[in-house]
C-alpha cells in the first residue's frame, strides 16, 4: 500500500491534511451561500403592508370547511385579540371563540403572532398558524 494510502488514527500526512483544509474551506463556503440565501429570500418577502387584506369572513387555518366569522382583530396593549364564531360545514353549529396574539411593532403597525384560541365553553384551544398585521386601521394576514 502506498504511503500516502495508509491513515492510521491521529496521523495526517500531507495529502490528508490539504484534503481537511479544503473540507473546511468548502464547509465555510457552503455556510456562508446558505446564509445569503436565506436573508435574500427574507428580504424578497413582500412586507405586510403589501399583505392581502383580512376578510371579516374566512376559510379556517385548520381546515374540514370549517368558516371563521366576525373576525376584526385589535391590538389591545401588548396583545392582538379577537372574539369571532366558528361555524362548522353544516352552517348550523357555531362555536363562539376567542384568539389572543403576541402583539410586535413592526413597519409603523402591529405584526400579530404566536396565536393561541379557545372556546368560549371552555371545550377547545389550541394555536393557530395565522398571523396578521394591523395599521392605519387596516387588517391584513400573512400569505
Amino acid at each position: 500500500m502506498p504511503r500516502s494510502a495508509l491513515h492510521l488514527p491521529g496521523h495526517q500526512d500531507s495529502t490528508g491534511w490539504r484534503n481537511a483544509g479544503l473540507l473546511a474551506i468548502a464547509c465555510a463556503l457552503a455556510t456562508g451561500l446558505a446564509l445569503a440565501a436565506s436573508v435574500i429570500s427574507a428580504l424578497a418577502q413582500p412586507g405586510p403592508s403589501s399583505w392581502p387584506v383580512l376578510p371579516e369572513t374566512f376559510q379556517s387555518t385548520g381546515g374540514r370547511g370549517w368558516m371563521v366569522t366576525q373576525y376584526c382583530p385589535v391590538v389591545d396593549g401588548a396583545i392582538c385579540r379577537n372574539d369571532f364564531v366558528t361555524v362548522l360545514p353544516d352552517g348550523k353549529d357555531t362555536y363562539p371563540a376567542t384568539v389572543q396574539w403576541t402583539a410586535i411593532p413592526r413597519d409603523g403597525g402591529t405584526y400579530c403572532a404566536n396565536g393561541m384560541w379557545r372556546t368560549k365553553d371552555g371545550t377547545g384551544s389550541g394555536t393557530t398558524s395565522l398571523e396578521v398585521f394591523i395599521k392605519d386601521g387596516m387588517v391584513r394576514r400573512a400569505p
